[in-house]
């Protein structure tokens, strides 16, 4: 698990935000599902693991979008950089109320992503405990495309994931020179096929109990996409919100990645 007052390392995913047609209904939604606690005024989308920033509900964007962020150290020059290496614009780079720099991308495939220079906020400060991001991943319809993008714009590097079944499926990671150290850094996330999931990024919150945290989203207005299921990371379900975003829930007894 990881608590963290400083900016994230460039390339690390460092925060999600979910839009909603409903934003009260869906603070309901996250504090049943993933424990979230919010500024009782409702000023403040951010949600709250033990007092610390662990992602947002917001209204900007479709509802039922979520948007995974990348920390960068210039958005300026990453915009120009996705442009360059196939991607585009879909939200230009602005600032975001003195608390930092945002621009919404989206790959050569046309998945969207955000990119977040740190000012004010440096996006998750907490990661890998209950109620806050664990994993993510890419299903893309060209996951090849999708990884030479991400490897010209942010440095990442790939591995193989040696299990039956998820083939095509890598695991991305800092390369050597960006993580600052000679030795392989662990895992970030994935990219891989649709297997018949949605195009798009997908994001994995742990739980303490992902059986508990499926019902509690049925009884908060959500739904269930996939039963719990023993895997060899731990028991994952997915679930989806009252606006249709969906986010899979995860229990942390098995290898834990280490963000930065």
């Amino acid at each position: 698990m990881s608590r963290r007052t400083a900016p994230w390392r460039p390339g690390v995913p460092c925060w999600f935000e979910v839009a909603a047609s409903d934003p009260a209904r869906s603070r309901a939604f996250y504090a049943d599902v993933l424990g979230w606690s919010f500024t009782e005024d409702g000023a403040d989308p951010t949600g709250r693991v033990d007092g610390r920033a662990a992602g947002a509900v917001v209204t900007e964007g479709p509802p039922g979008r979520i948007l995974l962020h990348v920390a960068v150290d210039d958005v300026g020059a990453t915009v120009t950089a996705a442009g360059a290496a196939g991607g585009s614009v879909l939200e230009p780079a602005t600032d975001v109320e003195g608390q930092g720099r945002r621009a919404v991308l989206a790959d050569p495939g046309g998945m969207p992503f955000a990119v977040w220079q740190a000012g004010g906020r440096i996006g998750a400060e907490v990661t890998g405990e209950p109620g806050s991001l664990v994993w993510e991943d890419l299903r893309s319809p060209d996951p090849d495309a999708a990884r030479a993008f991400f490897a010209e714009l942010f440095g990442w590097r790939y591995e193989v994931l040696p299990f039956p079944g998820a083939e095509g499926y890598t695991t991305f990671h800092l390369s050597a020179e960006r993580s600052g150290s000679d030795a392989p850094s662990h895992p970030l996330g994935g990219i891989g096929p649709l297997w018949g999931f949605a195009p798009g990024w997908r994001v994995c919150l742990a739980v303490a109990d992902p059986d508990a945290a499926t019902t509690a989203a049925t009884q908060a207005g959500g739904a269930v996409s996939d039963d719990p299921k023993d895997t060899p990371f731990g028991r994952i379900g997915e679930v989806r919100d009252p606006d249709g975003a969906v986010l899979a829930v995860m229990s942390t007894t098995g290898p834990e990645p280490v963000w930065d």
